[in-house]
């Protein structure tokens, strides 16, 4: 379920409905949701929630809410969001920004008591990922989970960055390759290495991952193919008009189709 639309749901909440939502069977303390039956403020704790949530699909911590899903509720305190502010606000990097995370208050009728719910927004991929404690968590069975080496890590936050929600940013990276001719100093190399890294590494699901690969491959060849006759014609001082010959007329108009090609591929693998 995604995070913002239950955020929309619960800006409009009441106790009555906060109190039939968790009468579902459904809603149970998961990757998404954290019961606390009082406002647990350990700096630690909250910090490694924050990053957990931030570095998966973001979540909510329920404050004055049992394991067993009984609303007890807290005491009001006006100074909550800037107490949690300044824990977050310390020893987490990169930082988690303010927009990402908010607090919504429920009162509970007939008694001076209030639930309070704070949401977190997962992180954009090239936010991630947030670190505390030198260490990295993740959101995992209700718990948060530290990842302890290099290659999960690589593994996690590389295919993130090539799932379906960024195909914009893939496209924009592809276009800046179609452009060579005028901005070959913009082209982001590791970002390629890393597309290369996470085909690399879907194979085993499709062979269609290994066709794109190979087109990949042979967009990095032909780039590299117009940038050394540009070097060449540049050295010799030859002026741009010189340097669109008939050989790199051709070579830009593969290349363009090479980039269409993978691109198209990529939506479909992808079910785009």
């Amino acid at each position: 379920m995604n995070v913002s639309n239950i955020i929309k749901n619960i800006k409009n909440w009441k106790y009555k409905d906060l109190k039939n939502w968790l009468k579902d069977l459904s809603v149970q303390e998961c990757w998404l949701y954290d019961w606390k039956v009082g406002i647990d403020l350990d700096s630690k704790s909250i910090r490694r929630t924050f990053c957990a949530f931030a570095n998966t699909n973001g979540g909510l911590i329920f404050f004055g809410v049992s394991n067993k899903k009984d609303i007890k509720g807290v005491k009001e305190d006006p100074e909550l969001r800037t107490k949690v502010s300044q824990i977050i606000d310390n020893n987490i990097l990169p930082p988690i920004p303010i927009s990402n995370w908010d607090i919504f208050t429920i009162k509970i009728p007939r008694r001076k008591l209030v639930v309070y719910i704070l949401y977190i927004l997962p992180s954009l991929y090239f936010e991630r990922p947030h670190v505390t404690e030198h260490k990295i968590y993740i959101r995992r069975n209700g718990e948060n989970w530290p990842i302890n080496d290099g290659y999960t890590i690589r593994k996690y936050f590389l295919i993130e960055k090539f799932q379906p929600e960024h195909i914009k940013h893939l496209n924009y990276e592809l276009n800046k390759i179609r452009d060579c001719k005028f901005n070959p100093d913009l082209i982001d190399f590791m970002y390629l290495k890393q597309l290369k890294e996470y085909l690399e590494m879907q194979m085993s699901k499709s062979r269609e991952y290994g066709e794109l690969l190979d087109i990949l491959k042979r967009i990095v060849k032909l780039y590299e193919k117009i940038k050394k006759r540009q070097s060449i014609g540049l050295i010799a001082g030859q002026n741009i008009s010189i340097l669109d010959s008939d050989h790199l007329i051709m070579y830009y108009s593969e290349l363009d189709n090479l980039i269409d090609n993978f691109y198209k591929k990529f939506r479909e693998v992808h079910g785009l």
